[in-house]
């Protein structure tokens, strides 16, 4: 799987290359949910590395943002592609899902 998981003491940081396949999107979610289970519920998502993206990638992202808000938290979209914002835009999600520039200005 192409993802990584860090954590400081406020942030759980997730590092994704592809969000096409369901199964491997629930693998990450689970590792997600017991970081967010040790009491990190701030999310950052970092998807520089992704030019495009489909349903299956905006689930995962829903997903995400609904687990980080049941534990009291909030979730945060950094560097998306041209292509992956307007799809954001589209599809209404950038109402409801932060988008940042990077994860520095996603943790100030």
């Amino acid at each position: 799987m192409n993802y990584s998981i860090t954590s400081n003491s406020s942030h759980l940081i997730l590092e994704v290359q592809n969000l096409f396949n369901e199964i491997d999107n629930k693998r990450i979610l689970a590792d997600v949910l017991i970081q967010m289970e040790k009491g990190i519920n701030k999310c950052i998502v970092d998807i520089s590395k992704i030019d495009i993206m489909n349903s299956i990638g905006l689930n995962f992202l829903i997903a995400v943002l609904r687990n980080a808000k049941a534990f009291g938290g909030d979730m945060t979209v950094v560097n998306p592609s041209k292509q992956v914002l307007r799809l954001l835009e589209i599809t209404k999600l950038s109402s409801i899902i932060h988008i940042s520039p990077s994860i520095q200005d996603a943790t100030n």
